[in-house]
């Protein structure tokens, strides 16, 4: 499934060296070209079938598990997630949780996390105090 732009949770914090703009899946070939590796040795170090799901990653044609995003990040060392962007979605992403697990944990279908996370609806009260506390934050941006 292709969504918003993924971030990455349990990076480095600063800032990299990438153009504002830059797709993820663009960062990622150019962090994995960058650190010599093929599209099947990378798939082989974050403990994925083959080089053909990379392949995908980096084509924007699908989105690795949020614990896989977090490995990545350290084994190429980069940072993927756009200095100041706080979004629902990077929140979840740095606690490692997919929206299943999130809807299960506020009591909502998953559909609706998705709703929540691309901005075309707004959780209610009760379900942004147990976002916000799930999530570890005081508030939801």
């Amino acid at each position: 499934m292709v969504g918003p732009p993924l971030v990455c949770g349990g990076c480095r914090g600063e800032a990299g060296p990438y153009p504002v703009g830059m797709s993820v899946a663009e960062r990622l070939r150019e962090a994995r070209l960058a650190a010599g590796l093929t599209q099947a040795q990378l798939a082989q170090r974050v403990g994925v079938a083959d080089g053909t799901r990379v392949a995908a990653w980096e084509h924007g044609r699908s989105t690795p598990h949020p614990a896989t995003w977090a490995t990545i990040c350290s084994l190429l060392g980069i940072d993927l997630e756009e200095p100041g962007a706080v979004t629902l979605r990077s929140l979840r992403l740095r606690r490692g949780l997919t929206q299943d697990e999130v809807a299960a944990e506020v009591g909502v279908a998953a559909s609706t996390v998705a709703r929540w996370e691309a901005g075309t609806h707004r959780p209610w009260a009760k379900h942004a105090q147990r976002l916000a506390e799930l999530y570890g934050v005081p508030a939801l941006p």
